[in-house]
């Protein structure tokens, strides 16, 4: 009988979520609250929280219309249910089910998505095992064109073997960076979080005190895989990624995956891997899937154009060089990455060079030729390098290193794209806020197959050699057609 009633309420849901032209009869968006916790009332709250390893996690759906859930259960039967209504009292939910996949060791990794979500609306969720349960919890959407998203990166909950006090520390200081953001951008919408959430990646007390922050309940977080997390299968028993894409090296491990929101597309890519054809494929995908996008967002764990001493390590110059011609190949904006613990902001590059631009009278970068990469500091303060010496990096245009938790806001309102980069302790600006503004739309990808990409990366990155590999492939096709005439 109850199950005939879920599916009776998920009708009437269904008619009350296509009336998304009318959000305000059923509630206006709102602010999330802050919750912002002095010591004691932390010390409280950790004692539940912190030893919370199924803790939910909410990530940007497909696209604004969805949003996915994640949490993590005790091995077992049963549906994975996200409840969702437009009222605290959960009346007239509708009910999405989902699916799961094995965890650790008698543990279950469940997935669901919420679709059909309208704009400028409050709703309520409860979740749970074939019942949903608990308290409900508010989540909002946006509305319209303009929305803010939040960038973060190595908030690297220190190692439980430091101890739980080390723990609490370091989430506190990663949910007051949350808060001091929401305070002053209180319209975002999402987090871009780019990488090594914990410092172990394999410990399920540090991932608890990553989600641990009392916001993210209600507020959607999207994560890059870093070092610390990447060979980690803990990484992925806590988010529910929206269109994945898969390839030999990642399809295990950590996956470049891609949303879109309103007018912007992100694309995550996992760095670790080093096989530049992979993320091709998924920057090909994602702005295929997506041509109408105005803005072309890239995140990642690894700083290609960073402050610090990894951007000259021979992982980093090596992706340079892999990935620099894909960023340019489609137009990316901006790239946003971490692994220095310190802010910067590079010039607009392309091809591996500084492109000048000449701001406006109104201080907007209009139009300008290739991207520009952010390195973001640490958001939790809980690790930091000795300052590497940036006058080396001939390609930063800004950066900032004073040990402090730093956060950075992309605003985006129609044709104009701000990026403001804060100290979390002050909310002080860090670097002259960056403006660039669009009075074209990118160009369509071009249709091309695979070895047509495979040409391009060889041609980008070997130059004038790769007529000789080119070259070998041919005599290596010529053999094999004489031996098996069926290959073409």
């Amino acid at each position: 009988m109850k199950r005939t009633v879920y599916r009776l309420v998920a009708v009437l849901m269904s008619l009350l979520l296509l009336l998304g032209a009318v959000p305000a009869a059923f509630g206006a968006s709102a602010q999330l609250p802050d919750v912002t916790l002095a010591q004691e009332q932390w010390d409280r709250y950790w004692a539940t929280a912190g030893g919370n390893t199924g803790q939910i996690a909410l990530t940007p759906g497909a696209d604004e219309t969805q949003l996915n859930f994640a949490w993590r259960s005790p091995l077992g039967v049963g549906r994975a249910v996200v409840a969702l209504s437009l009222f605290p009292d959960m009346r007239q939910a509708q009910v999405f089910e989902g699916t799961w996949r094995l965890a650790d060791p008698l543990y279950r990794t469940n997935l669901v998505t919420v679709t059909g979500l309208g704009e400028n609306t409050v709703y309520y969720y409860t979740y749970g095992i074939d019942e949903p349960e608990g308290e409900p919890t508010m989540f909002r959407t946006g509305a319209g064109g303009s929305f803010e998203a939040l960038f973060v990166t190595d908030v690297q909950i220190s190692s439980a073997g430091q101890g739980d006090a080390i723990l609490s520390e370091n989430a506190r200081a990663w949910s007051d960076t949350i808060h001091a953001a929401l305070r002053m951008h209180p319209d975002i919408r999402f987090i871009l979080s780019g990488g090594d959430q914990t410092e172990s990646g394999n410990n399920e007390v540090e991932y608890a005190a990553f989600l641990a922050p009392p916001a993210l309940r209600s507020l959607p977080v999207a994560t890059a895989t870093g070092n610390h997390d990447w060979m980690k299968l803990h990484n992925r028993y806590h988010f529910n990624q929206p269109n994945e894409v898969l390839s030999p090296i990642s399809a295990v491990f950590g996956r470049d995956y891609y949303f879109s929101y309103n007018n912007a597309l992100f694309i995550v890519l996992d760095s670790n891997n080093h096989n530049a054809l992979d993320h091709y494929d998924a920057v090909k995908a994602a702005v295929q899937a997506h041509p109408e996008a105005l803005w072309r967002v890239v995140m990642m764990h690894h700083d290609i154009y960073g402050p610090g001493h990894h951007a000259a390590n021979d992982e980093c110059t090596k992706l340079r060089t892999y990935l620099v011609p894909v960023f340019d190949r489609f137009d990316i904006d901006v790239v946003l990455t971490g692994h220095d613990h310190a802010y910067a902001r590079s010039y607009q590059m392309k091809q591996g060079e500084i492109v000048e631009s000449t701001p406006s009278q109104s201080g907007k970068v209009v139009d300008p030729e290739g991207t520009v990469y952010f390195t973001g500091g640490s958001a939790s303060a809980s690790k930091f390098y000795d300052w590497y010496d940036a006058s080396q990096h001939w390609w930063l245009a800004s950066s900032f290193q004073e040990r402090a938790a730093v956060y950075t806001v992309l605003s985006f309102e129609g044709d104009t794209l701000s990026i403001r980069a804060y100290r979390a302790d002050t909310n002080e600006l860090i670097d002259t806020p960056y403006r660039i503004e669009k009075t074209q739309r990118p160009l369509p990808p071009v249709e091309e197959t695979r070895l047509e990409g495979w040409e391009y990366m060889l041609d980008e990155i070997l130059g004038p050699y790769a007529v000789l590999v080119k070259a070998a492939f041919a005599i290596a096709k010529f053999v094999l057609q004489q031996v098996f005439p069926a290959v073409t």
